[in-house]
């Protein structure tokens, strides 16, 4: 009898080895060198095929602040080019990105211009252009999804292991203590890198919607929809306002991309209403005072959260400096920057920061970037659903409210949105069509 070898063994071996060090690390206190957790990463991609290359640079999303991003994305870039020469088709993406990057480095005369910064700021541009140009139609999305799950499901743990940790592994204290499950505070805490609570319910939310898309395109397993309540969960636990308001647009956009009858379409969204208010009710009755706290969130006073008067800051001064409007103060140190001259507070909107950071030039060229992701994705898939747009329109939606030039884990999940719009739902739903079609002639 010969035994089975996984050929993904070597690959699972580092991913164990990685999650390991990581709950060591952050929740144990052990001190471990980023370094050490970033070689690993790059190991995997070396020795990977190209669908473990690609899930290794989806997991630096949920793992942004723990890793060196800069080593990672650049290293990745070049193993990707040398393993996958030949599926790469240059065009008019990388000609943009070359725009781009020409453009930021137009700042360097700027005082306080950093090449290390201004390299790390941009080369997960580089990395989408890599990503982009190659040819990626047969890439196993599921395995690329689950394997980026994990490592949210392990920063989650990791946040919460904190906690306990803090309170001397005293369940109850550290549910009372908890209001935001993300944030750390100086001081009062062993996690070694914080991650914004926004941030870890928004890449919550993209891993569950790339989830419940693996169900239409017929790659879902029953543990998806355990990972799925687990990372909802969690996200409540961030208290992130930004996180519930993006769960209903999800909702409404897999609703409004469901293909079939006014009826399935209602039947989907009465499960999925089924499905958040066991949620809910398990949020409600575990955590009480972090639901309580969430609730008060929303009775403050103040919904916008202070967003308003930033807006209205960054407002004013672009409109009273045209060469900032116009030219932008550039990438590197760009938060030291604005909070020097403009407020205390970098922007919370995507369409004022990119134009601080880029101007007006720069907006224009990443809406142009968007639309030509959308146009290589139209190469490869000829017809497109709403589902395929789905993690995009989230991107773009919690970035009116947050960063998106700026910051990094949304950079990478550009990576993410390109996959999703070069998924063949319409192809799924056509093999549903027939198959319905024969067994109803079959049945005559």
């Amino acid at each position: 009898m010969m035994l089975k070898i996984n050929r993904r063994i070597g690959f699972y071996s580092l991913l164990a080895c990685l999650l390991i060090f990581l709950f060591l690390r952050n929740a144990f206190q052990l001190v471990i060198p980023m370094m050490l957790l970033s070689l690993i990463v790059i190991a995997a991609m070396a020795l990977g095929n190209r669908d473990e290359m690609i899930a290794m640079l989806l997991c630096c999303i949920p793992l942004h602040s723990t890793l060196d991003l800069f080593l990672i994305m650049g290293s990745g870039a070049i193993l990707y080019l040398v393993k996958n020469y030949s599926r790469m088709r240059l065009g008019g993406f990388v000609v943009l990105v070359l725009v781009m990057l020409f453009w930021e480095f137009l700042h360097c005369f700027e005082v306080g211009f950093s090449l290390k910064i201004t390299l790390g700021a941009v080369v997960a541009l580089v990395v989408l252009a890599v990503i982009v140009s190659s040819d990626i139609e047969n890439v196993d999305y599921s395995f690329v999804i689950r394997v980026m799950a994990i490592f949210s499901l392990c920063v989650c743990m990791v946040c919460f292991m904190n906690l306990l940790m803090n309170a001397d592994f005293n369940v109850l204290t550290a549910l009372k203590s908890m209001q935001r499950l993300g944030d750390v505070y100086e001081g009062d805490s062993v996690l070694s890198e914080s991650i914004n609570p926004n941030t870890l319910g928004i890449i919550n939310l993209l891993v569950v919607s790339a989830l419940i898309q693996l169900r239409f395109l017929k790659q879902n397993k029953k543990s998806d929809n355990i990972i799925i309540f687990v990372l909802l969960l969690f996200g409540l636990l961030t208290a992130s306002r930004t996180f519930l308001v993006c769960v209903l647009v999800a909702m409404l956009c897999f609703v409004m991309g469901l293909s079939g009858t006014l009826m399935k379409k209602l039947r989907f969204l009465a499960m999925m209403l089924l499905f958040a208010g066991i949620i809910a009710l398990v949020y409600m009755w575990i955590f009480p005072d972090s639901f309580n706290f969430f609730v008060s969130r929303f009775l403050d006073g103040n919904i916008l959260g202070g967003r308003d008067t930033l807006m209205s800051e960054y407002h004013e001064y672009l409109f009273s400096h045209a060469d900032t409007m116009i030219f932008g103060v550039g990438l590197s140190n760009f938060a030291e920057k604005v909070t020097h001259t403009i407020t205390d507070t970098v922007p919370h909107n995507c369409i004022q920061e990119i134009i601080v950071a880029w101007g007006i030039p720069g907006l224009c060229m990443m809406l142009l970037m968007i639309v030509m992701m959308i146009w290589e994705a139209k190469k490869r898939v000829k017809r497109m659903a709403l589902m395929n747009y789905i993690p995009l329109i989230l991107i773009l939606f919690k970035s009116l409210a947050g960063q998106f030039l700026t910051s990094a884990y949304t950079m990478l999940a550009l990576i993410l949105v390109f996959l999703s719009l070069c998924q063949n739902f319409q192809l799924q739903e056509t093999n549903e069509s027939d198959y319905e079609l024969v067994a109803s002639k079959t049945n005559l």
